[in-house]
């Protein structure tokens, strides 16, 4: 077993008890070799790895994250000079734990090693070739490497995959794309991009978020993925949309299948990273390796069977049917019975009425303003107005630019601010965005009324609650807290957003008014969330 011993999850005794329950007590006796800051760290292991093949060891584990993994690959590769190469388990320590997650391997540490020990399911898995280095997960050139590059390794033991997020939003406000020349496979491409990543697994730090569709570990072919954009507009939408998982069918995005090998060069140099780590700048050649390592895996859940009747089901069965009924009520008792329900089935039908007639009046109230509001003869001008007003709340924009440019006017008092709202802002339209709207799968009003007018685009998705008024109200007590002076001005566009968005078509007045509340309330919860993580940040 190869142990990082620094690696953010390493629990010592832990990972010992689990070796001696899965080796020493079932399937033979295990060697540990702990990994160092040795720049000789893989020659190394080659020997170790060499010398136990010779005294019959048929079993590697690595015991870390994502680089130890690679490590562990590579030590493989260059060790078994013809001879048949060692499948090797992963008990994932890290922080990300990319592969493990790609692959279903059980983060807790008794469990992943239990796998690794019973060896019952082994597949080659592809990897990505610089030189005589293997990667399995992915290589990235853009702000992906940037962002490892701002995370100290203290941050990430404190932290978790908190302090890669943190990184990220730091380096976003300021980041711009770069121009590539792009060699795929002999044929050359020439594209500006903020983010170039060669793909062996599909996984982006965690599931369900990924770089791209259909990105197999196994199937011979990287995938190489490009994130095309060039304005601030532009890297916030997408940014968003990989938060949502939905950027695959962002026009930013291109994806070329890379069936040999790939050149990145870029116009200066960039860094890039590998499995997590820094391993050089552009340019840099990839080739694909099919099959490259064996990796034990878990078996996949076994269909649940459908238990067939048995005799003794068929027997109980028969004797509750042959079990006698209980003797029926007197005329007496049957009258009193039914008059007693009776008299619940008429309060029942009563509390139904009251209840079906308070949603009805308030269905018909809120249809009767929406009506009212979307059939303001309001004129090209205004439509253009409360057009403008909702399209700056798209993603948060107008929230954003207002806090960059206050951190710009002064640094000292508010370098942080970006962060600080942003982080909070997002989490509140992702939470309603997905879980809840989900949840209430209200239909637009567009849909359900003919007479309904609709200025701009008809959105998709459900309803309730507006997304788009919880994050003008979002934003808006975010900025107050911190510029109570502006708070007037904060919440008049704020109120703007949401009257648009009924006057444009696209929601019903309850809708607006429960998505501010739940705006507000969501931001000031994601808020004390964000300022307690940036304080043991920095």
């Amino acid at each position: 077993m190869v142990v990082n011993p620094v690696a953010p999850n390493h629990d010592a005794e832990k990972l010992h008890a689990a070796l001696v329950e899965a080796f020493d007590q079932r399937h033979g006796r295990f060697r540990v070799f702990e990994t160092s800051s040795d720049p000789d760290l893989c020659a190394v292991l080659v020997r170790e790895l060499t010398q136990a093949r010779a005294e019959g060891c048929d079993l590697a584990i690595a015991a870390g994250g994502d680089g130890t993994v690679s490590l562990l690959a590579n030590a493989l590769a260059r060790s078994h000079e013809g001879e048949p190469d060692l499948p090797f388990g992963i008990v994932p320590l890290g922080t990300a734990n990319v592969l493990a997650r790609e692959l279903g391997i059980p983060l807790d540490i008794p469990t992943a090693v239990a796998v690794a020990a019973e060896r019952r399911r082994i597949e080659a898995l592809d990897a990505i070739g610089v030189g005589d280095d293997l990667f399995l997960t992915q290589v990235g050139v853009g702000l992906d490497a940037g962002m490892i590059a701002d995370t100290t390794r203290a941050a990430l033991i404190k932290h978790g995959r908190l302090a890669y997020f943190v990184a990220f939003l730091r380096r976003v406000p300021g980041r711009r794309s770069h121009r590539f020349v792009i060699d795929v496979d002999g044929r050359k491409l020439r594209l500006r991009a903020w983010q170039v990543v060669l793909a062996n697994a599909g996984t982006l730090a965690t599931p369900p978020f990924t770089w791209g569709p259909d990105i197999e570990t196994d199937d011979g072919v990287l995938d190489l993925c490009i994130y095309n954009v060039r304005t601030f507009s532009a890297t916030m939408k997408l940014a968003w949309k990989v938060l949502a998982n939905r950027h695959q069918s962002d026009e930013n995005v291109r994806y070329v299948p890379v069936c040999r090998e790939v050149t990145i060069a870029s116009f200066r140099p960039l860094t890039v990273q590998g499995d997590g780590e820094l391993i050089g700048n552009t340019p840099i050649t990839l080739r694909v390796v099919p099959g490259a390592v064996r990796v034990v895996l878990p078996e996949p859940p076994p269909p649940e069977p459908r238990a067939p009747a048995t005799t003794e089901t068929k027997d109980a069965t028969a004797s509750v049917e042959r079990t006698p009924a209980p003797p029926a009520d007197t005329p007496a008792q049957a009258t009193g019975r039914n008059a007693e329900q009776a008299r619940r089935l008429a309060r029942l039908r009563i509390g139904q009425h009251v209840l079906l007639h308070g949603v009805a009046t308030f269905g018909a109230i809120d249809a009767g303003l929406f009506l009212k509001v979307n059939g303001m003869p309001g004129g090209r001008p205004f439509d253009l107005l409360m057009s403008g007003a909702s399209r700056l709340m798209d993603l948060g924009e107008i929230w954003i630019v207002v806090a960059v440019a206050a951190a710009l006017r002064d640094p000292a008092a508010h370098a942080a601010l970006p962060i600080s709202i942003v982080a909070p802002l997002w989490l509140t339209m992702l939470t309603v965005n997905f879980p809840i709207k989900a949840l209430f799968q209200r239909r637009r009003p567009f849909v359900a009324y003919v007479k309904a007018r609709v200025v701009g685009g008809k959105p998709a998705d459900s309803s309730f609650p507006s997304g788009h008024s919880a994050a003008a109200f979002a934003g808006a007590i975010l900025l107050a807290i911190r510029f109570p002076e502006l708070a007037p001005l904060l919440y008049a566009y704020a109120s703007t957003v949401a009257f648009s968005r009924v006057y444009l078509g696209v929601h019903y007045p309850s809708d607006v008014v429960i998505g501010a509340l739940t705006g507000t309330t969501l931001a000031l919860f994601y808020d004390r969330v964000v300022a307690a993580a940036l304080r043991g940040l920095l």
